[in-house]
Parts: C-alpha cells; structure tokens; sequence
C-alpha cells in the first residue's frame, strides 16, 4: 500500500483526512522544493502552488525538484508536471503568475484548508498573511535565509504584520545554505501533515528556528 510506511504514525483516518485536504503552496523556490514533494507524497488530495519565477542555473543548488533541462521555464509548471508523476492521486492547481495583492492571494487560497507561504518578500509576506486571515485559512510561514531556518504559524488572531509592522520590502535575494531553506520546507510539511491528521493543535504565534552555523535551535509562543 502506498501510505503503509506513515499509517502507523499516523491516526486511522488519516488517508481520508489527507486525501480530502487542500493545502495552498505560495513560491516554488528553496523551501517550495522541499515542502512540496513531501506534501504530495504523503497523499494531500490537492495542491494549489503559485509561482511567476522561472528556473535559473543559481536556483539548482537547493531547488531540487528542477535540473539543467528546466532553466528558463516557469518555476510552478514544472514542479506541477514533475511532482503529478510522484503520486497520480494528488490534484495539483498551477499558477505561472505572481500574486500581486491581497486581493489577489485571498482569491488564490479561498476554499484552502492551510496555506503555506514560502516566499521571500516582507511585502508577499505581509499581503498573504492578511488573506489567509481574511479567508479564514491557517498560515505556516516557511522563510530561509544565509544559515537559518525559520517557521511561524499565523492565523486571523495573530498576522505577519505583529511581527513586522509597516513592512514593505521586497525580496532580498540573500546568500542561502541549501539544507536551511530544506529545513524550512520539510518543518512546514511536517506541521501542515499533522495540523491536517490533528496530531497537532494549530497553535498562532508558534515560532522556532535553526542556525546551522552554530547548531542552534531555538523555539517560542510570539503571542
């Protein structure tokens, strides 16, 4: 059976459960990567992912779902065409676009049962949170940057905009070690599987992070 390896880890149910989820992916980058083949391997029902970017030769170190062959093409549809052949039973949504606005990403994730965000922009990140909160949907905020890996978990009680108020840069194209923006992706896994199977209580203002520089980790409630 393809779930056999989780099922004892997992509740009973948890085939349904995952099967009749649907998870929003926001960016296919680093951390994308790294959520999105486990996301679908385990059997989430649909996937909506969302990315304008298209593959470049400095992505291929940590981006691990593309190769040389993809350069040049659009980030999400080859992820999509890549990962529908990991697992058949999966819906995945592409969207070869950018979100521009609030308006935009509430349309986006509407009817989702979490969001995920992975992009790498205080703007995105700032416009998305304020969607999912409108939307009533669950955020897992997965961000990487030089040595770190971090998560948050928002909701419409506690916002990206608690933490950085009146952001509004941009991207920041930072150096990155490869296995924090992996870490990072396979946290927000990890968390949307077990929000999804209730292992977990989703828990607003849940924050932890890693340094690999030093080994690191630290883990705290913002609220």
């Amino acid at each position: 059976m393809r779930y056999s390896r989780q099922l004892p880890l997992l509740k009973d149910n948890s085939v349904e459960m995952l099967k009749h989820s649907t998870i929003a992916v926001i960016g296919v980058g680093g951390v994308g990567n790294a959520v999105l083949p486990l996301l679908v391997g385990a059997g989430v029902g649909k996937i909506k992912i969302v990315d304008g970017d298209c593959v470049s030769l400095s992505n291929l170190h940590r981006q691990t779902i593309f190769n040389e062959d993809d350069i040049s093409k659009n980030k999400a549809i080859i992820a999509k065409e890549k990962l529908s052949k990991l697992n058949s039973q999966v819906e995945i949504v592409s969207r070869s676009t950018h979100l521009e606005n609030q308006k935009d990403a509430q349309e986006f994730i509407s009817g989702t049962d979490l969001c995920i965000d992975t992009t790498d922009s205080f703007l995105s990140r700032t416009f998305i949170s304020e969607a999912c909160a409108k939307e009533n949907v669950l955020e897992i905020a997965c961000t990487a940057g030089e040595w770190v890996a971090q998560l948050y978990f928002f909701d419409k009680s506690f916002k990206f905009a608690d933490i950085a108020p009146n952001a509004q840069e941009k991207a920041q194209y930072l150096p990155i070690f490869p296995p924090a923006a992996h870490l990072s992706g396979v946290w927000g896994a990890s968390e949307a599987i077990k929000i999804i199977t209730k292992q977990r209580e989703f828990q607003a203002g849940y924050f932890q992070s890693f340094d690999f520089q030093n080994n690191k980790f630290i883990k705290a409630n913002l609220i």
